[in-house]
Order: structure tokens, then sequence, then C-alpha cells
């Protein structure tokens, strides 16, 4: 039950763009496999046929002429439809191939009928079938004496060899190709209602063989195909993440060059929040080599919670992050601005844009925490809601022309609306990182 459902199963995906992109994928191999078909199937035929013809019509007793009432002429007839239909095809296909000729044409199409067309008219070819069809006696007709019950069996695992090769080498899509085996078994069924069953036991035994081959060789050309589309389906998700990885590193590279222009130097972290690279300017001003450090050793203890806070939302919420903090490089604490961005890769993982307040902020001597007069500016958001700012309201000490303009930069790289500048102390609140 289960196997009867599976080849009943439409094996098509069900978007038509994939469809037709698995569909032309598959014409130039269906182009290749369907000529070398031809090329066979016409050695095939003409070769035995040509031995009986030349010796039919230079036999010294009833030669042969093409007369319709003669039961070689519909052999004959048969062999020219069946050579002719695999010559032209075979044309069409050289056609294509060599000189790239009816491009938009359906070759699956194409394929599909010429080899429905050829074996129906493949068992007529053989010399006893079509003597049996005008009831004439064989052996009294042809030159030699064929066999009718021989003749019909060769002609059936023939047609099935043939059948089972265009099954495996040929990728028609098999939610048509059983078109091919239903000719195949109509054109039996009707030369045996045409003789009227001569022979019933021996009929009985040929489409007993017949039908499960036909079966057995459907089944598994509908398992290749199968594997095929799974194979395709997983080439095409490996092509899309090439994809997306060379726009993600285009965009990280262009972001990382111009966050070097707008901040005063870019740290690029890796997955395990180290620092990536050696850089003299971002060394210079910590005045110590960082690379292979974890950036949140030049952070402020108290800082600290809140810059491992914002390195995971701008992870999770795909966003960039903002967050005041306090570096503490060999030259004495630095307010800071921080703009951190998840590449979307694993190296480097995050850019964090540093931009480092004009005037150093000594430490107290009571502890080593920041003044808490001092203050830096926070860009508060990045939402629906800041459209509604106006730049009136970016105002105060620390909203400078050049910060502004930087900042308004940094919104425009981003895609945000431009946002409102306020002044907080780094360590009046609690706050963490602010979403762009």
């Amino acid at each position: 039950m289960i196997g009867a459902c599976s080849c009943l199963k439409d094996l098509r995906f069900s978007k038509k763009a994939d469809e037709a992109a698995y569909k032309a994928m598959c014409e130039l191999t269906l182009l290749r496999s369907a000529s070398v078909a031809c090329v066979v199937g016409l050695v095939v035929c003409l070769v035995p046929v040509s031995f009986t013809f030349f010796r039919e019509i230079w036999r010294e007793d009833d030669p042969f002429r093409w007369q319709v009432g003669d039961s070689r002429t519909l052999a004959y007839s048969a062999t020219l439809g069946f050579v002719s239909m695999l010559l032209a095809l075979l044309i069409l296909l050289s056609l294509r191939q060599c000189f790239g000729l009816r491009r938009l044409w359906d070759w699956e199409a194409i394929c599909l009928i010429t080899f429905a067309t050829s074996f129906a008219f493949y068992p007529f070819t053989y010399p006893a079938i079509a003597s049996t069809m005008f009831g004439e006696d064989p052996v009294t007709v042809w030159a030699y004496s064929p066999d009718l019950q021989l003749s019909e069996k060769h002609m059936l695992l023939t047609m099935d060899v043939a059948l089972t090769a265009v099954y495996l080498y040929v990728p028609v899509r098999v939610h048509t190709l059983w078109i091919v085996p239903v000719c195949l078994l109509s054109t039996f069924a009707a030369y045996l209602f045409a003789v009227g069953f001569p022979n019933p036991i021996s009929h009985a035994s040929n489409f007993s063989m017949l039908v499960p081959l036909l079966l057995f060789s459907y089944q598994g050309r509908r398992r290749d195909e199968q594997h095929s589309r799974e194979r395709w389906i997983a080439i095409q998700g490996l092509e899309e993440s090439k994809v997306r990885e060379t726009e993600q590193s285009s965009l990280a590279r262009g972001m990382q060059s111009v966050a070097e222009i707008l901040f005063d130097f870019v740290v690029t972290l890796g997955e395990d929040s180290r620092v990536l690279g050696s850089n003299k300017r971002r060394d210079l001003h910590f005045g110590t080599g960082l690379e292979g450090r974890l950036f949140a050793d030049v952070v402020s203890a108290s800082d600290q919670d809140r810059f491992d806070v914002c390195l995971s939302q701008a992870s999770s919420l795909h966003s960039p992050q903002s967050v005041p903090v306090m570096l503490e490089p060999r030259g004495g604490p630095r307010a800071a601005q921080l703009l951190i961005v998840d590449t979307g890769r694993q190296h480097p993982r995050w850019l964090v844009g540093v931009r480092l307040d004009e005037t150093p902020t000594l430490p107290s001597s009571s502890d080593s925490s920041v003044d808490q007069h001092h203050s830096v500016p926070v860009l508060t958001g990045c939402s629906a809601e800041s459209n509604s700012n106006s730049y009136g309201e970016m105002s105060g000490s620390d909203a400078s022309t050049p910060d502004l303009v930087r900042r308004l930069a940094v919104m425009a790289l981003l895609g945000c609306s431009p946002p409102t500048v306020q002044s907080e102390s780094t360590h009046g609140s609690n706050s963490s990182c602010s979403r762009l």
C-alpha cells in the first residue's frame, strides 16, 4: 500500500519557479541522453531489418514489392516510421546543441512524444507479428521461418530493455513519463485483439512478465528523480548561502570602511569577543596591543555587564546597538561611545566603532569610577517615534556640530531616522545599550 501511494505522489515542486529551474537544469542532460538514445535505437533497428529487406527483394520466388496487401509492406512501413521519428528527433537535437536553435521549445515534451510514438511503431517491425496481423503464416510469407512466440517474447524484452534505458539515462520527469509504457501496453493489447489471441497461454505469460518489469522500471525512475530533486535543493541552498555570505561580507567591509571614517577607530571581535587583527591607530590610543585580548578587559568593570548585554542584543535583535562606556587605556580612563554591529559571520563576528570623548577623564581619589558629573552623549533610539523629533531638539553642550554630523552619517548608513541626543551620566543609571 505504501509503495502504491509513493508511486502516485507528485514529485514536482510546489513553486512553479523552482520546477522551471529544475527542468532547465535537466535540459542539457536530456538533450545529450536523448541523442544517444536515438543513435542506439537506429542501429538496433536498421541492422537486422537491412538483412531481411535485401533478402526479400532479391529472392526469386515472390520478391518484395511495395503493395498494400502484402504483410511485408506493414513491417517495412513500421520500420520506416520508427526510423523517421528517431532520425528527425536526432536532427533537431543536433541543431539545438550545435547551433543553439529553438531554445524556447519544450524539448522534454518533444522527446516524450517521439519515444512514445516510436514504441508504438516498433512491435510491427517484427516479420512474424506483421504477418499475423494479416492472418498469414509467417513461414510462407518470409524467406526464412520466423517463430511467432519467440518473436513476441523477443519484441517485449527488447522494448522493456529500451524503456529501462530511457528511464535510467534520459531525465524526462516522471509525472509525464508514464505515457511511454502506456503506449507500449496499448500497442501490444491492440495487436492481441487484432489477431484474436491465437495462443492465450503464451500471451498471458508475456503479459505477466512485462507488467512487473515496467512497474519496477518506473519505480526505479521515480526514486532516481526524487534523489535528483533532493540534490538540486541542497545545491540551491548552498548557492544561496554563498550569495548571502558574499553579500554579508561586502556589507561588513563597507560598514567597516565607513565606520573607520566616522569613528576614531574600529575594533573587530571574533566569536569569543577577542580582538582580531592589529591596528596601529587603535593600539596607540590604548598604549598596548589588543590583538587576541578580550575587549572587555579594556572596559571599566562597572560597564562590562552592559557591554556584554549589547553584544548579545546586537546578535539577537539583528540591529546595531549603541552604549556609552568608560575605557581604561594606559593613559587614563576615557569616556567613549560604542556602536556595536553584528556582521552575521563568524570571522569577524562584531564590529565595534569607538568614538572617544575629546577630554580624558581622570579617576577620583576615592575610587576608580568616573566623575559623577561627567557625561557623554547617548544615541537614544532609531524607531518610528524618532521621526517626530526635530533637529531643534538636539541641543546641549555635547551636541556639537562635528558630533551631530558624525551621528547623522552613522544613522544614514544604518538606514535610521535622525536620533535625539541626550546627556546621560555614564553611571547615573543602569540603563542598557540603545537600539539603533
